[in-house]
């Protein structure tokens, strides 16, 4: 997602996505990490 886009940023987050950084076209980069 655009990093300016809260709304995306607070969506994903609470989901418990971590940002990781922006990609090559500047769109933010965010994994999220399953137990296992």
């Amino acid at each position: 997602y655009e990093p300016e886009n809260e709304a995306a940023r607070r969506l994903y987050a609470g989901f418990g996505f971590v940002e990781q950084g922006l990609d090559e076209d500047d769109e933010m980069i965010a994994v999220l990490e399953l137990g296992g």
